[in-house]
């Protein structure tokens, strides 16, 4: 589904990412770990279009997305959820939904309502006075009522307490059980991570250091030396 080959990119004249090849399937979650800095975040934001393919491919089904703005891979079927949320403080849950939902089917929409009941009770408030757990809840479900086919997330678990936390897992495993979803997730967080997805591939200083079953890693005491300043297993 989603194929990223020798990808490069970066901000001003500092690149980043130095050849980083991965593959998403159909159905398939996947995350991407690394540390503060090893390029996660530039990642996805090139492969949903808001920052430009310096060199290698990101293929959709095949086809290069190096000339598909951000709002058409967005048609595509392509969601992304970033670590800032980017909602509008003066919008209800309801108008976010309903915003993001207009040219998909309404069932996603009560999907959203159904994975996060907090925001049914909550759905005529403006975001602004919700928790910050809440308006990541709001962020994400604004995602699942596009309707995607893949979801990008930026560090969802960042920053939320253990029981949000674990209310954003528990959405993620839903997502997935409905067969009609990939997922892409960036986190720094080595737990969170490797329990949502099935397949994991780690980044250091821009490059895939180290990629594999995503429990198998989870036992791999060798993921830590990442955070260490160190680098595990063998370039790939």
């Amino acid at each position: 589904m989603l194929d990223i080959q020798d990808l490069t990119s970066g901000y001003g004249r500092v690149r980043v990412l130095n050849g980083v090849s991965l593959c998403v399937r159909d159905g398939q979650r996947v995350s991407i770990l690394g540390a503060n800095g090893a390029g996660k975040s530039t990642l996805l934001r090139t492969i949903f279009g808001t920052l430009p393919v310096w060199g290698g491919e990101v293929l959709w089904e095949g086809r290069s997305l190096r000339r598909v703005p951000a709002y058409r891979r967005s048609h595509m079927g392509i969601a992304f959820v970033p670590d800032n949320r980017a909602l509008f403080a003066e919008l209800s849950v309801r108008e976010h939904l309903d915003l993001a939902g207009r040219n998909a089917a309404a069932h996603w929409r009560e999907l959203a309502y159904e994975i996060f009941p907090e925001l049914q009770a909550r759905r005529s408030s403006p975001v602004r006075t919700l928790s910050g757990g809440q308006q990541q809840m709001v962020s994400v479900a604004r995602a699942i009522a596009m309707g995607p086919r893949m979801l990008l997330l930026d560090e969802p678990s960042l920053g939320l307490a253990q029981g949000v936390r674990a209310r954003i897992a528990a959405a993620l495993q839903r997502m997935h059980a409905t067969g009609s979803m990939s997922i892409l997730i960036v986190e720094q967080d080595i737990e969170f991570g490797l329990t949502v997805t099935d397949y994991c591939y780690v980044l250091q200083q821009g490059r895939v250091i180290h990629q594999g079953d995503a429990q198998v890693l989870a036992r791999d005491p060798r993921l830590a030396s990442l955070y260490l300043g160190g680098t595990i297993g063998e370039e790939r």
